[in-house]
């Protein structure tokens, strides 16, 4: 699943309005992603989930850094 965060609010701001966030939010559709990997060599099936998982620390880095309340 695709996730997209967008920052609410200015950058003094310690907590979000949560119901701003949910009318913010509403705009936003789920969308499922899905491929076919069954075609790929074990090698680049391996190296995809590497780098996968490195998005997924990149992320939350990235998330941790943005993050209005961090000063």
């Amino acid at each position: 699943m695709l996730i997209v965060a967008a920052r609410i609010g200015r950058a003094d701001d310690a907590f979000v309005d949560q119901s701003h966030l949910r009318a913010t939010m509403s705009g936003y559709a789920r969308v499922g992603m899905r491929v076919d990997l069954s075609r790929l060599p074990h090698s680049e099936r391996t190296s995809l989930s590497v780098l996968v998982e490195a998005a997924r620390v990149m992320d939350a880095l990235y998330l941790r850094q943005q993050w209005g309340g961090n000063g």
